[in-house]
């Protein structure tokens, strides 16, 4: 397998480039692509990485290729690790949307490269902030499975991370997976959370009573809180607000002090890089958190974000079906990350209010459309509370009840739009009515196997 790693005079590039070659990863008889930028620093940096990687690893270093222009990219999987960063120094990109303005012109000119001196089946890693823009400029040239962005992979590893520290055993013991935006929109899935070795059901009962309540109404309240302890107390004061906080939002405020500390997350960005590449490399396929191109049929989301997918050397195989709770989906749907989080509601209580979801169909004797329509509730950890079908109005209809916040009712909503048969939707408080009642007439069987 051949690898390229655009940037590999950076900070981070550098340290992906050394992991990889430590890793035997392609192997000696693979080919490691180091690509930089032609004069200046990145160039004198890149010749001498070279050097010091023949000087501490020629017994098993891969064949190296050292490139000055990113047009001249070439490799089975490229890594985009070039680019700027959120800076302090003047002039630097300081907003999302400055940074988008420096870098996407970078990951359109990788993309098209690897379109022109491909084959069709390279894979595109994406490591550059922001890293949900520059997937969704990608893969508008290279096609959504072959651009995958890192940023929920990385968000993972820190959430295991933080709850392995915790319980105080092994991160290999802990599976789990944060989803949504890599920066303020990520959602660390408690529901996905479980421990290999802390009995049958994987420690449910020890996982939930690691949550504690929100220490910040916004993510952004709790980081300009930390700005303003690293500017008063310095970035150990900083570090000690984090330990004070639950392992979902140390996994979103940890990264950001370290990378105001100066140091950055070089080596471990690298080593999970190494780690994913270990298995691709094999023929293996991966089940992580990954940032793609989505087009509505997952939870309804349309556009770039965090997902569960089955990754392999040539791209994403599938969307993963993962069972997420009703808080999950509602925060991935409102883009509040994990703000939009509640605490572990007692058992048998409900969050959100009643609703009645009103489907005006095109059509009444589609095969098996309860049963479609009821899946889309499922999806979303909501259990429906009744399902009906006949005419309202005249026109069939589709009725279900349940109870949801205002978020997660719009992103129903949402994706019941894209269903082929369903003509139009809306949403009425349920104020104490059974779905049956806004029906016109008698009430067909309920159900939700066999269509009307």
């Amino acid at each position: 397998m051949d690898i390229s790693v655009v940037g590999a005079a950076g900070t981070i590039g550098r340290q992906i480039a050394i992991a990889l070659v430590q890793a035997r990863i392609p192997g000696p008889e693979g080919r490691l692509q180091l690509i930089g930028r032609r004069g200046g620093a990145s160039e004198r940096v890149l010749f001498g990485l070279a050097s010091d990687l023949r000087d501490a690893h020629g017994e098993e270093l891969p064949e190296l290729d050292l490139a000055l222009d990113p047009a001249e990219v070439r490799a089975d999987v490229v890594i985009l690790a070039a680019g700027a960063t959120v800076s302090g120094e003047p002039g630097g990109p300081r907003t999302r949307g400055e940074l988008i303005h420096h870098n996407r012109p970078l990951a359109e000119q990788v993309a098209t490269a690897m379109a022109a001196n491909g084959s069709g089946a390279e894979l595109l890693l994406v490591l550059t902030n922001p890293v949900e823009a520059l997937v969704e400029t990608a893969a508008a040239v290279l096609g959504p499975r072959r651009v995958v962005g890192l940023g929920a992979v990385l968000d993972t590893m820190r959430f295991r991370q933080e709850i392995a520290d915790e319980l105080g055993v092994r991160r290999q013991r802990v599976t789990g997976l944060v989803l949504g935006e890599h920066g303020l929109g990520m959602v660390p899935c408690w529901s996905t959370v479980s421990v290999h070795g802390l009995g049958p059901d994987g420690g449910r009962e020890r996982i939930a009573r690691l949550r504690r309540p929100a220490p910040f109404a916004t993510v952004v309240d709790g980081m300009h809180e930390l700005d303003a302890v690293m500017r008063r107390d310095g970035i150990a004061a900083a570090y000690r607000m984090v330990e004070a906080c639950d392992a979902g939002w140390r996994t979103v405020l940890r990264p950001y002090v370290t990378q105001f500390s100066g140091a950055r997350t070089p080596v471990g960005s690298a080593a999970t890089i190494a780690r994913v590449l270990a298995v691709l490399a094999q023929g293996g396929q991966l089940l992580t958190a990954a940032q793609v191109r989505l087009d509505g049929s997952w939870l309804g989301l349309d556009g770039t974000t965090g997902a569960p997918v089955v990754l392999s050397r040539t791209g994403i195989e599938r969307i993963a079906p993962v069972d997420l709770a009703a808080d999950e989906v509602a925060a991935l749907g409102s883009g509040r990350g994990v703000a939009a989080l509640g605490a572990t509601p007692p058992a048998g209580q409900v969050p959100g209010r009643s609703w009645l979801i009103l489907c005006t169909m095109l059509r009444q004797d589609r095969p098996g459309m309860l049963a479609r329509l009821s899946r889309v509730f499922a999806e979303r950890g909501l259990s429906l509370d009744g399902l009906v079908a006949g005419p309202r109005h005249g026109r069939p209809t589709v009725l279900a009840a349940c109870h949801a916040d205002d978020a997660l009712r719009d992103l129903l909503i949402g994706r019941l739009r894209r269903d082929p048969d369903v003509a139009e939707v809306r949403a009425e408080p349920a104020d104490g009515r059974p779905p049956w009642s806004l029906l016109d007439g008698a009430v067909p069987a309920t159900g939700g196997g066999g269509g009307w």
